[in-house]
């Protein structure tokens, strides 16, 4: 092992280690990982795949996903207890899997991990709760095994069913699946012909295929009684809410598109210079054409797309550009990186998730019914207290929306300081709501970002778990 690799293996320490402490911290508790926790938390009390915080919007059991990462989650729950940090774990234990599986195929080119380590959509893709790192990590280990080892049989059908395991976490994972398919097909049509090469080539790909139809027919069949049942949920909802579909996402407003950017710049030289580009180099093509045609940005979804691009640049050639923009790249997401510690650092006693637990025992009975920010979500549920959360999407847009919670009998209100829902509030506890006590989280952090930069930050993300708390008269 050189000693670039041991120098990165010594900052990935450093850095799991950092994410380690502050991981129930950051982010605040949001919209996806509050849905996602309480699917696995229904899970986890025998109470299916049942959605409990937006039953105004979704009565019916939440199955498109599949169920792999909910059967994970209701894993660590019983093993455990049910906290953000539990909550969180697996998925950040899956992006630093996935870095670690990534160094042996860069070979000299390890500072490109650099750029993976210090995304910010992939650090907080780790810190969300969501699924979408396991499909990665189900995929990534799939695509490698097809890459970089002897095809075989056996091979074949273990890359089948971590195919079918990754379908089956979400099904935007399919949108990653043609770089494999691909590489089988592109070295059976340019690598070498020998004898039956065609009948073992549809022979793998078959075994590819077999597992995931499989897979997919057996939790179709188990959750709806249908072979068809989940693909016409996936459709009904995706109708709904589309985030799959033909929507070419190839740039997804984040700080992140340099990765892309660098992805792209390098493909068109290697096209104009006439440089070879490898077979592996036009999988992740058609991986990136696949995904960022039919997976639409409406999430962190770039964090599932971007390990597989810096997987292209492990058959790069490191010239200037790809040199000189890897720096670039890595002193920007750097400098994104120490402003959001710096603000952690900051309000590192406004986010302390055990103070918060502690403070709303002392306020909500058990089995009141709260609707609150969705921040407040994992310490009221650990109250036992029935939660429904803002439906933030909709608040203030639609009246259907506003009339329902107006004739809900909530008994509290909670909600944070800066939630983007907090206008919304105010309508709804005129006339039937009393204020019944601020919450307030002492804060000793240093004050690191000067006032005229916190100005410019996006509200919902101050202010930790400081709000109101409001009592139905």
């Amino acid at each position: 092992m050189n000693k670039y690799k041991i120098l990165f293996l010594l900052v990935l320490l450093v850095f799991f280690l950092l994410n380690l402490i502050t991981l129930d911290r950051s982010p605040l508790p949001w919209l996806d990982e509050v849905f996602y926790a309480d699917v696995s938390h229904s899970l986890s009390i025998d109470q299916g795949y049942k959605l409990t915080i937006l039953q105004h919007m979704i009565q019916e059991p939440v199955i498109y996903y599949g169920p792999v990462f909910f059967k994970l989650q209701q894993w660590m729950i019983g093993l455990f207890s049910f906290t953000p940090y539990v909550i969180r774990f697996l998925p950040f234990i899956a992006g630093i899997i996935i870095i670690i599986l990534l160094l042996p195929a860069m070979n000299n080119k390890v500072s490109i991990l650099y750029v993976l380590m210090f995304s910010p959509i992939f650090i907080q893709s780790s810190h969300s709760g969501r699924m979408d790192l396991i499909a990665v990590l189900l995929t990534l280990s799939a695509t490698l095994l097809a890459f970089y080892r002897k095809h075989t049989i056996v091979n074949a059908l273990f890359i089948g069913l971590l195919l079918m395991l990754a379908a089956l976490t979400t099904p935007r994972a399919v949108f990653l699946f043609p770089g494999i398919f691909s590489y089988v097909i592109l070295k059976w049509i340019f690598g070498e012909k020998e004898k039956g090469s065609f009948t073992t080539t549809l022979l793998y790909i078959s075994l590819y295929t077999l597992p995931i139809i499989a897979g997919v027919i057996i939790w179709s069949y188990s959750a709806t009684g249908s072979a068809f049942g989940f693909f016409e949920t996936i459709s009904g909802v995706n109708a709904g809410n589309p985030h799959i579909g033909f929507h070419a996402s190839f740039l997804r407003k984040q700080v992140d598109d340099l990765i892309t950017v660098l992805f792209i710049v390098h493909l068109c030289y290697q096209l104009i210079t006439r440089k070879k580009v490898t077979l592996l180099q036009w999988s992740i093509v058609f991986t990136y054409l696949s995904f960022s045609l039919f997976v639409r940005e409406a999430g962190p979804y770039g964090a599932m797309i971007y390990p597989f691009i810096i997987l292209y640049f492990a058959d790069a050639n490191t010239g200037p550009l790809t040199k000189w923009g890897t720096v670039a790249i890595v002193a920007v997401f750097l400098g994104v990186f120490g402003i959001k510690n710096a603000l952690l650092i900051q309000e590192w006693n406004l986010r302390n998730p055990k103070e918060i637990n502690k403070l709303m025992s002392g306020y909500i009975p058990e089995s009141s019914n709260v609707m609150a920010s969705c921040r407040y979500y994992y310490p009221l549920k650990q109250n036992h207290v029935n939660v429904t959360i803002f439906d933030q999407y909709a608040a203030g847009k639609k009246l259907e929306t506003l009339e329902y919670y107006m004739n809900q009998s909530f008994d509290y209100i909670v909600v944070a300081y800066n939630d983007t829902a907090n206008y919304f509030v105010k309508e709804l506890v005129k006339s039937n709501y009393s204020e019944l006590t601020h919450i307030t989280l002492d804060n000793k952090g240093i004050q690191i970002i000067p006032k005229s930069i916190m100005s410019r930050l996006p509200k919902q993300i101050l202010g930790g778990y400081n709000g109101l708390v409001y009592k139905r008269k």
